[in-house]
C-alpha cells in the first residue's frame, strides 16, 4: 500500500467497492485474525482495519494521499532520528454512552485506565518481564503521558468524563446509514465529539458485534465525527468490568493497543489479514504472518525469524502484552507532529481561568526543521503558557517572517517557499530574548 523501498508493501487496489456479497468478504478478510472464541461467543479483538477499509472506499482521494503521506513520515524518522525529543502530553476525554447500568462504568475505573495508559507509554507497565530476553532491548519508553481534560469546549470546568444514557444496544457498531456509526452522533443515542484538534476522543460503550475497540487513523477517519477511539465498556481498566467479564482483556491493554492505532501504529503483520509480504513500516519489528492469540504458544516464529509477540500492537492476552519498539515510538511521534500537531499544542488539562506558568527559559525551546512540509517546529520541555513573538531572519539580517502566538507545548510555522540555506529565529516574551539557527533545505 506504502512504497517504501526494501519493504514489501499490501496494495488495497484489488478491493472491490462495498456492495453485496464483496463486502461481507471483505469484512471476514479483514476481521477474521482478531476472532477470539470465549464459550459461544465470538470475540473480534480490534476493528480498525475495518474502519480503515471503509474509509479507503468511502474517499476516494485518500488512497493516494496515504501513499504519499506515509513517504513523508518515513523521511521525517530519516531526518529526526537523533534529535532529542520533549515528553508529549495529550489531553482525553472518555464519552462513556450507556444502555444498562452495568455499561455506566465508573471514574474510578476510567481513573485506573488513565494510569495503565501513562505506565505503557512510559515503560513503566508491571509486566515488562514478559517480553523475551533477545527483544528487551527493543523496549522503548515512548514519553506519552495522557491528562484528563479540564476545560471544555465552551470553556467551561469538565472532570474529562461525559455521560449519556441511550436507548441503543450495542450502539458502538449501530449503524445510522452505510458508513455512519450512531456512537458518534447525540442526535442518534451517542456523544457528538469534542474538537479532536483539542482533545483525544474516546467514547466507551457496548459496541455490539462483541468487538473490542477501534480507533481511526491519522486523516483518515471513514467520516470526520469519528475520529477518535471506541473501546468497550468490558475492556477499560483493569477493575469492575475490566476485570470481570472478559478474563484475557482484563488489563486495559485494548486502549494501549487503539491508541497506537490512532498514532498510526499498524498491526506488526501489517494491514489487512497478514502475510510475510506485507508490513508495517516499521523497522525493528519482524515480519509475521498474523496474530498470535497467546504467549504460551509453542511456536513464535514466522517469515523466517522470531516474533515480539508481546508487543502491545498484537492479539494475546492482556497479561502478555507489554511493549512499544524504538521504531513503533519514532513512528507515533512523527505521526502525531506532522499528522495531529494542533493535539500537541493543545492546553485543554489547565482548568478554565488557571493559565499554566511559564515553566521553562527560552532558551529551554527547542527549534527544529521539518522538510515535508515545511516547516520549522517550536518545542517547549514541558507544558507552559507560551506567548511570544517569533522573528525569523535570514543570513543578511532581513526579516522574512513574523507572528504573535500563543500555545502550550508545542507550535508549528509554516515555511513553504522560502529559499535554501541558515535561518535566524529568534523569540520574545515581555522578559527576554533568546536566537538561535536552523538549516532549511
Amino acid at each position: 500500500m506504502y512504497p517504501i523501498p526494501g519493504k514489501q508493501t499490501t496494495d488495497f487496489q484489488h478491493l472491490q467497492s462495498p456492495t453485496g456479497w464483496k463486502w461481507m468478504v471483505l469484512v471476514c478478510f479483514l476481521i477474521l485474525p482478531s476472532l477470539f472464541i470465549q464459550g459461544q461467543d465470538t470475540i473480534v479483538r480490534c476493528a480498525a482495519d475495518v474502519f480503515l477499509q471503509e474509509a479507503l472506499e468511502h474517499r476516494s482521494e485518500l488512497k493516494e494521499k496515504r501513499v504519499k503521506w506515509e513517504q513523508e513520515l518515513q523521511e521525517h524518522i530519516k531526518e529526526h532520528r537523533a534529535l532529542p525529543r520533549t515528553n508529549i502530553t495529550i489531553p482525553v476525554v472518555f464519552h462513556v454512552v450507556w444502555h444498562t447500568e452495568e455499561q455506566n462504568i465508573s471514574d474510578l475505573q476510567i481513573y485506573d485506565q488513565l494510569e495503565i495508559l501513562n505506565r505503557a507509554f512510559n515503560m513503566q507497565n508491571r509486566n515488562l518481564h514478559t517480553v523475551r530476553g533477545q527483544f528487551r532491548h527493543l523496549i522503548s519508553d515512548v514519553q506519552i503521558e495522557f491528562c484528563l481534560a479540564k476545560r471544555a469546549p465552551d470553556g467551561m470546568p469538565t472532570t474529562g468524563i461525559t455521560r449519556t444514557q441511550t436507548d441503543v444496544e450495542g450502539i458502538g457498531n449501530e449503524r445510522i446509514d452505510f458508513t455512519k456509526r450512531a456512537i458518534h452522533f447525540s442526535e442518534y443515542g451517542g456523544k457528538d465529539l469534542w474538537d479532536p484538534d483539542q482533545y483525544l476522543n474516546i467514547w466507551v460503550c457496548e459496541i455490539g458485534g462483541n468487538i473490542l475497540g477501534s480507533a481511526t487513523f491519522p486523516n483518515s477517519a471513514p467520516y470526520p465525527e469519528a475520529e477518535g477511539v471506541v473501546v468497550d465498556y468490558r475492556a477499560i481498566g483493569s477493575i469492575g468490568t475490566g476485570v470481570e467479564k472478559l478474563p484475557f482483556a482484563d488489563g486495559g491493554k485494548t486502549l494501549v493497543h487503539e491508541i497506537g492505532h490512532y498514532f498510526n501504529l499498524h498491526h506488526p503483520w501489517g494491514p489487512g489479514s497478514g502475510s510475510c509480504d506485507t508490513d508495517d513500516f516499521v523497522e525493528d519489528t519482524p515480519n509475521q504472518i498474523g496474530p498470535y492469540r497467546s504467549c504460551s504458544n509453542e511456536t513464535t516464529e514466522s517469515c523466517g525469524s522470531e516474533d515480539i509477540v508481546t508487543n502491545f500492537m498484537d492479539y494475546p492476552e492482556d497479561q502478555c502484552l507489554a511493549m512499544f519498539t524504538h521504531g513503533q515510538k519514532e513512528r507515533m511521534i512523527a505521526s502525531l507532529e506532522l499528522h495531529r500537531q494542533n493535539l500537541l499544542e493543545s492546553d485543554v488539562c489547565d482548568p478554565p481561568g488557571v493559565p499554566a506558568e511559564n515553566s521553562a527559559d527560552l532558551a529551554e525551546i527547542q527549534v527544529n526543521w521539518f522538510p515535508g512540509p515545511q516547516r520549522i517546529g517550536l518545542f517547549a520541555p514541558r507544558q507552559g503558557n507560551y506567548s511570544l513573538d517569533i522573528e525569523v531572519f535570514d543570513m543578511a539580517g532581513r526579516l522574512v517572517f513574523s507572528e504573535r502566538s500563543s500555545f502550550g507545548r508545542v507550535h508549528m510555522i509554516g515555511f513553504e517557499g522560502y529559499p535554501s540555506g541558515v535561518y535566524i529565529i529568534c523569540l520574545r516574551d515581555d522578559q527576554d530574548r533568546e536566537c538561535s539557527q536552523v538549516m532549511v533545505f
